[in-house]
């Protein structure tokens, strides 16, 4: 089945961007390609849209959903968000509309391969790019627990994560770590 994203309050945001024919629009968290369908129509004829994801699985379900969209042209780019700048840069473009959907996709939470369902098992990769790094896993395999437990306080907020990583280094030793 096709992954879609309906974006919550898509013309109330995009009423706010100046979006029109022949306009360079950018979006910096493509994902399926909800915001930018809706803001390649405001900006068809002439216009050209830029967006970034730095999950190629969604980058490619975007530009499957895109290639239906006339009128446009389209540059698609694998990588972060944080690097919208220098391609914007490289191409030449100044746009006239940026747009950041903060958070996570819900299509990456309900795919069990990812390892960031609540809802089903799978491996633990919990990567947004997994071209690039390594898993959750193998991660928590190679770890000690001080470690563990500064990862979980500073990038979680865990207030739990003295208890998490001992839990976590106890489930490796009976792994055979």
């Amino acid at each position: 089945p096709e992954r879609r994203h309906d974006p919550v309050m898509l013309h109330e945001v995009l009423d706010l961007l100046p979006l029109a024919p022949g306009a360079v629009a950018a979006d910096a968290t493509l994902g399926l390609g909800g915001h930018s369908i809706e803001m390649c129509k405001r900006i068809a004829p002439g216009g050209t849209l830029v967006g970034t994801d730095w999950d190629e699985a969604m980058l490619s379900s975007a530009r499957e959903r895109l290639s239906a969209v006339e009128g446009v042209r389209f540059e698609l780019i694998h990588d972060a968000y944080t690097t919208l700048g220098e391609h914007l840069e490289r191409l030449g473009l100044f746009p006239m509309a940026i747009l950041f959907d903060l958070g996570i996709n819900s299509a990456q939470v309900d795919d069990p391969a990812r390892g960031l369902s609540f809802q089903n098992e799978g491996p633990l990769d919990m990567r947004m790019d997994r071209s690039r790094g390594e898993p959750a896993s193998a991660l928590l395999n190679r770890l000690g627990l001080d470690e563990i437990e500064r990862i979980l306080w500073e990038h979680g907020d865990e207030r739990w994560a003295r208890a998490i990583a001992r839990k976590e280094i106890g489930r490796a030793s009976c792994r055979g770590r």
